[in-house]
């Protein structure tokens, strides 16, 4: 029975032969009770397959992400409401040989730290208050190039400090774009994968950014999230009276906003 029910979305699909769903049986069982690190050494003394065995069933190819989406169907009836949500998980990793050792924020602690990241697309069922993952991918390690600080000459120092400022040079984009970039490829890759009933995409204030935003339209998708603390936001449509009060003005508008949903355009810088 438990065979049958861990392989039914692989046996839906046929792309997998007898022996590999037989061990993806196997693999899902012993993950649950085995007691340490998941290596093949570890994994062979609570499974029924050897080491040599977990070696070679690894190496074939296995797409997670159409057999996750088969099972959240078989768990979630239809009719429900659901919604898609996106966030990432830092894990604690030292050295320098893993792939994908980077900085990467720790919302544990409220800093950058060294070590993984994993970016986490899941479907939420909102009457149960329950999650299922359908795409896990680990994020790259950011590629940053070094450039030579230029060493300030006599006559700069002599320029005043309006002058210095008005000819400031233009910030670099900075480097977490890149990162942003996968996570949209990533949201791409999941999109015909996520249920008919899921129209809004919901994440926390990292990813209220306009790229991320033009990105989520562009799926045919809604981002519900909320603003950085240093972000500003301007009314798509001002209120008809601007020569009152600012007090009179935001009563205004927030009248208007819970009479006739007056929409508001954030501009994100």
């Amino acid at each position: 029975m438990l065979y049958g029910y861990c392989t039914e979305p692989a046996d839906k699909s046929g792309e997998f032969s007898k022996p590999q769903r037989q061990f993806l049986a196997s693999l899902f069982v012993t993950l649950f009770v085995v007691c340490g690190k998941a290596n093949f050494t570890n994994l062979s003394r609570y499974g029924e397959y050897s080491d040599r065995t977990y070696r070679r069933q690894y190496q074939k190819s296995f797409d997670f992400i159409p057999f996750h989406a088969q099972t959240i169907a078989a768990a979630i009836e239809p009719s429900r409401e659901q919604i898609a949500a996106i966030d990432c998980s830092f894990i604690s990793k030292s050295g320098k040989q893993t792939w994908g050792v980077d900085n990467f924020y720790n919302g544990s602690i409220s800093k950058s730290q060294k070590g993984l990241e994993i970016s986490v697309i899941a479907v939420v069922d909102m009457l149960a208050h329950q999650g299922y993952t359908l795409s896990v991918k680990q994020t790259a390690k950011t590629d940053r190039q070094s450039t030579p600080l230029a060493q300030p000459t006599a006559n700069k120092k002599r320029k005043s400090k309006s002058k210095s400022k008005s000819k400031s040079k233009p910030k670099a984009e900075p480097v977490i774009s890149e990162r942003v970039k996968g996570y949209l490829e990533q949201l791409k890759t999941t999109r015909s994968h996520l249920p008919a009933a899921v129209k809004y995409l919901a994440a926390d204030s990292f990813y209220s950014k306009k790229s991320v935003v033009d990105g989520v339209v562009n799926l045919d998708l809604h981002l519900v999230s909320k603003l950085r603390i240093d972000k500003e936001g301007v009314w798509g449509k001002l209120p008809p009276d601007t020569s009152a009060p600012i007090s009179a003005t935001a009563t205004l508008a927030i009248e208007n906003l819970k009479a006739h949903r007056v929409s508001m355009m954030a501009r994100l810088i």
